[in-house]
């Protein structure tokens, strides 16, 4: 058998175990006990068995160290994954509450607007009422003061005609008594002059 038969014989042999039926049922990944106990049928002019042994002794403890390095990086991943999603599943709560919170604000907003444009609405409509209330109350006044005035000028001047009449009936009373005290003036001195005469 010639080197290159005996390669190609090699091939073979680990194509034909890894294509057995236990190899087929396995998963992807190998466990490191799998290769540190993995066992070939021996071949004439085959390899070392304590060397083939020694290799898969090295291979089994660098694949046991990725093998645990890989669960480790699995477990790093999937606290990751979900380390993600709860930051998503926060992302959309947050964007749900800030959805909300912008609903509230615009409705409040809009409430607010409503709320002041009804106050200024009412405000508007209390101050006309109490416009027109002053308005009556001031031309009520008006009014009242007007007829008071007309009377006052009446009584004013009702009172200057019985003054004119009483300072006419004085003046006549006085009229009077100054020509009585006149007379009687008169009258003494005529008799002072008589008495003068005859005593």
């Amino acid at each position: 058998m010639t080197f290159n038969e005996d390669e190609e014989q090699k091939n073979e042999d680990l194509l034909s175990w890894r294509e057995t039926k236990e190899h087929r049922k396995k998963t992807i990944r190998l466990a490191p006990s799998e290769i540190k106990h993995a066992h070939f049928a021996p071949k004439f002019r085959g390899y070392d068995q304590n060397q083939v042994d020694a290799f898969l002794e090295e291979v089994a403890w660098d694949y046991e160290k990725l093998f645990l390095e890989n669960q480790k990086l699995d477990e790093e991943i999937r606290d990751l994954e979900n380390k993600l999603q709860n930051f998503k599943t926060m992302e959309s709560g947050m964007k749900e509450t800030l959805e909300t919170a912008q609903k509230v604000v615009i409705n409040v907003k809009g409430n607010a607007q409503k709320e002041a444009e009804l106050i200024v609405s009412e405000a508007k409509a209390e101050a006309d009422k109490l416009l027109t209330t002053a308005r009556k109350k001031a031309n009520n006044s008006i009014e009242i003061t007007q007829k008071e005035v007309v009377k006052l000028k009446e009584n004013i001047k009702k009172e200057l005609e019985t003054l004119k009449e009483e300072y006419t009936h004085l003046k006549s009373e006085k009229e009077i008594f100054e020509a009585k005290l006149k007379n009687m003036i008169e009258m003494h001195l005529k008799l002072l002059k008589y008495n003068k005469k005859n005593f």
